[in-house]
């Protein structure tokens, strides 16, 4: 009997502190078919219709805000050009706190400043990653390509990174090379500073 109470009591609780989805609600003058507050304070509603927030246009369906209602992670309904960037509608866009994309999960391959770039097709796909500048920052490449003399692997499994200036910071090598007198083989990841010489890997 006591075990029982304990279960329900448990369940009773958990019943509570979940956090409740409200329908058909505004909320900052924004239309919700589905709203609620996640626990860490972040805003998850569920938008009816496109809308036009923060000058994106925002399609319908799922979209988050930070705790301070700026917007965090939505899908975009129409090709938008961001600092000489074309994203496609659909793409997938996450914003840093201070309003300025992070992070782009795209509906199709496509070439992004040169580099063809793998299109996830949904917002747990592949991540493209920019700079606050919009110059690339990481990417998952869909045909093999060589940078900085550096011979690259493709596909998800293998993440091609750059500095701000365009020079090839992470990569796991398609072919051996030697990079400041050390020789690194075929599957290694090699690590390179903005100068192009080797660095200790990101902590």
């Amino acid at each position: 009997m006591r075990r029982m109470t304990f279960v329900l009591l448990l369940l009773a609780t958990c019943t509570w502190a979940a956090p409740r989805w409200s329908r058909d609600v505004t909320r900052k003058g924004i239309e919700f078919e589905k709203y609620r507050q996640s626990s860490a304070g972040t805003h998850i509603g569920d938008l009816p219709t496109d809308q036009m927030i923060e000058g994106f246009q925002v399609q319908r369906g799922w979209v988050h805000f930070y705790p301070d209602w700026t917007l965090k992670f939505f899908q975009i309904s129409a090709d938008t050009l961001w600092l000489g960037n074309s994203l496609p509608a659909h793409s997938w866009i996450k914003l840093d706190c201070k309003g300025t994309i992070s992070t782009v999960c795209l509906p199709r391959d496509m070439t992004i400043q040169g580099y063809p770039v793998n299109g996830s097709g949904g917002p747990k796909g592949a991540h493209t990653c920019f700079y606050p500048s919009g110059k690339l920052r990481s990417f998952f490449a869909t045909e093999p390509l060589i940078v900085d003399g550096v011979s690259c692997k493709t596909g998800v499994l293998h993440l091609i990174a750059l500095h701000e200036n365009g020079r090839l910071k992470q990569a796991t090598l398609k072919s051996g090379v030697t990079i400041g007198g050390k020789k690194f083989n075929r599957g290694q990841t090699v690590y390179l500073d903005s100068l192009g010489g080797l660095r200790l890997p990101d902590p």
